[in-house]
């Protein structure tokens, strides 16, 4: 278990090397291309998980944008317990925060309405890494692991950059859950 744990590390320092590296340009046109497919896939989904992306991962704000517009979009907030409670947002703008510790936005539970898990249709999910078997490597703490593993009739979709991409199976264990599909731009 140890090496597994040493082998993820390393795959991480790696993936959050080559993610910075990326060009403005390079994330910018990744970002376009992602808006274009995911309003495709969103359009017949009635809601949509999907997340709060930092500088550093592909830019999902204008599908979330769009996706709070028609009154679809989903958020995660990671609680104390490192569980995932999901809220509905609908002004991006107004009721988010920053989790200091994770340095994440995240829906304000004032402002937001929480959301039932068992209703959600589809998930967009962050990765470091996303390989050929459907399966990612997170950042470590195991949230989304937990989360889906509780909600396996979701459909999940790892969204990140094609530089993502490893050709090998990533190391996994038994609380590591595949997704449905991988979109890389």
């Amino acid at each position: 278990m140890e090496s597994l744990t040493a082998n993820k590390d390393l795959l991480r320092k790696e993936a959050l090397k080559i993610r910075k590296n990326l060009s403005i340009s390079r994330k910018n046109a990744a970002s376009k291309a992602a808006l274009q497919k995911l309003q495709e896939i969103t359009s017949s989904y009635r809601n949509v998980l999907s997340f709060a992306s930092t500088n550093e991962e592909i830019n999902l704000w204008p599908i979330n944008i769009f996706l709070a517009m028609q009154k679809k979009l989903l958020l995660p907030r990671m609680e104390k317990n490192k569980e995932l409670s999901i809220y509905q947002v609908e002004d991006i703008k107004n009721t988010l925060i920053k989790n200091s510790k994770i340095n994440i936005l995240e829906p304000n539970p004032t402002f937001c309405k929480k959301f039932n898990p068992h209703d959600i249709f589809c998930a967009f999910i962050p990765g470091l890494i996303f390989d050929n078997f459907h399966h990612r490597l997170g950042y470590g703490m195991g949230c989304y692991d937990r989360f889906l593993g509780k909600f396996p009739y979701i459909k999940t979709i790892g969204i990140g950059f094609y530089e993502q991409k490893k050709q090998e199976k990533i190391p996994t264990n038994t609380f590591d859950i595949a997704l449905d599909e991988i979109l890389l731009f």
